[in-house]
């Protein structure tokens, strides 16, 4: 007798469309893969952002996605208007569906997977990777808090979140609590082709790459990122891999030693090119609650997995780092400059983060 397929829902979204992709987000995309592994399941992917076929090569035939890209439902902002509209479209297209259990990820994944958990009575499980405080939408922070409660599981990329969490969601003492790292799969990294980035990007053969990969924005520290790279020797090279056309203008990036990529590179584009940089520049800003970033950064957690040495911030969560001579932490912008050169000279002794994380 064939064993009954499990249902599974995969919930994936934030309030604002494509804002984040789950194809580059791998605390979310390694546990899909994980969870697509078993073909003894069926998987219904939501995903809030325009739709794609890039998924098709990443995931297997149990996996079907469903994008939720309709444009008079983000017209109407963030808010309370956007809050009833996404969540009624989503209680449309889900009436008739039946699921085991439900995973929420993200503020409105979590939101309209802790809702479809509940009228499915399935079981519901959340994928935790920002605190629910640091929220513009009072409704979706209320919401968020609420449905979060009530998950039997609750996976963080970093053990330290985890009293952050407790203390902005009173949780009962059944809630099991996990860590993932928000890092991709180990075997995504064995069959990267190298490209042979100096000459595609017209750099000089005696060149080092410096790269930053990920949010264009102020918690990332761009500013001084930007100021502060020209001072450094005249053979390194930063590769900045992002987007925000509030940047666009900026004069820092008029430097021919500061190439900026805004086109997204897939998968094995960003490995290779992380794998052969010097280092890669994680440097946060210190606001909200980011002294708590930890693992959850996927912009160190990649170049860690690539054996790529990074320099980040001096925060506690972040101490691993430096205790397991992966990189450099730094409490200045200033100290770029030496951390790079630090890095160049000790890069025997750093290139060692791969072996260290699984």
């Amino acid at each position: 007798m064939l064993k009954k397929r499990k249902k599974i829902a995969f919930v994936f979204g934030r309030v604002f469309i494509n804002t984040a992709k789950l194809q580059y987000m791998p605390f979310a995309l390694s546990t899909l893969k994980k969870i697509a592994e078993d073909g003894n399941c069926e998987i219904d992917v939501f995903v809030t952002q325009s739709k794609t076929e890039d998924y098709k090569k990443l995931l297997p035939e149990n996996v079907t996605f469903n994008f939720i890209d309709k444009d008079f439902i983000w017209s109407r902002g963030g808010g309370r208007k956007f809050y009833f509209l996404i969540t009624l479209y989503f209680q449309f297209i889900t009436f008739f569906k039946k699921y085991d259990t439900v995973f929420g990820v993200s503020q409105v994944g979590v939101v309209l997977g802790g809702k479809l958990a509940a009228r499915k009575r399935a079981n519901f499980i959340c994928l935790n990777d920002e605190f629910p405080s640091i929220s513009y939408f009072k409704i979706w922070r209320e919401h968020e808090i609420k449905y979060t409660a009530k998950a039997s599981i609750v996976i963080l990329p970093d053990e330290c979140r985890i009293d952050v969490l407790k203390k902005q969601i009173s949780f009962n003492e059944k809630t099991a609590f996990f860590v993932l790292p928000n890092i991709p799969l180990e075997n995504e990294f064995s069959s990267i082709k190298q490209i042979d980035w100096k000459t595609k990007l017209n750099l000089r053969l005696e060149n080092k790459i410096i790269v930053y990969a990920g949010g264009i924005s102020r918690e990332n520290n761009i500013d001084y990122l930007l100021s502060i790279f020209p001072l450094t020797d005249s053979k390194f090279v930063l590769i900045m891999i992002g987007n925000n056309p509030d940047y666009i203008n900026n004069r820092y990036l008029k430097n021919d030693r500061i190439l900026w990529l805004q086109t997204p590179l897939n998968d094995h584009e960003l490995h290779d090119i992380i794998s052969q940089a010097l280092c890669c520049i994680c440097y946060y800003a210190d606001f909200f609650d980011l002294e708590y970033v930890g693992k959850s950064s996927g912009k160190i957690m990649r170049s860690l997995l690539a054996g790529t040495p990074v320099i980040s911030t001096d925060f506690n969560s972040l101490k691993f780092i430096e205790q397991d001579k992966m990189g450099v932490l730094i409490t200045k912008p200033l100290e770029l400059i030496n951390a790079i050169k630090g890095i160049e000279d000790n890069l025997d002794s750093r290139k060692q983060g791969k072996r260290k994380l699984y």
